[in-house]
């Protein structure tokens, strides 16, 4: 008779066990999660693309200028433009570096304020905005 209770009681445990897998496993299939904002075209869209490229120093008026082209890539066409910085001090070389320095933050800052993410460095593409460029900042965002 112990044994027969015995064996009828793990028998219950087992099958009320499946039945709670069984439970969980079809409310699981069931459930629908919302997608968040412009998720479910982005993979139609794909990705646009943007260098920060050719950090050049002039002296102006006696003032440093930093600029830094930001060419976006469109496909077979590009377009470019330049940001700037002015930069002060007493010393000429170290003024030249801190000059092309503030242009590149100021580029990075304005793409990153667009939504940009930089994805890499290398070796600018070749155009009349980059051609004595060393190296160029990738960038990528969602296209819009």
């Amino acid at each position: 008779m112990r044994k027969r209770n015995l064996i009828i009681l793990v028998l219950f445990g087992v099958t009320v066990a499946a039945g709670a897998v069984l439970l969980v496993l079809s409310s699981n299939s069931s459930r629908t999660y919302a997608k968040p904002a412009g998720a479910e075209h982005s993979e139609i869209r794909g990705y646009e693309y943007c260098a920060v490229t050719k950090l050049v120093t002039e002296e102006t008026a006696g003032k440093l200028i930093g600029t830094a082209s930001i060419c976006y890539i469109r496909e077979e066409r590009y377009h470019c433009e330049k940001v700037s910085s002015t930069v002060t001090g007493r010393d000429p070389q170290e003024t030249a570096y801190l000059a092309r320095d503030a242009a590149l933050l100021k580029a990075i800052s304005k793409l990153g304020n667009e939504g940009w993410e930089m994805v890499g460095e290398g070796f600018p593409f070749a155009t009349k905005h980059t051609l004595d460029a060393d190296r160029a900042l990738y960038f990528k965002r969602l296209r819009r």
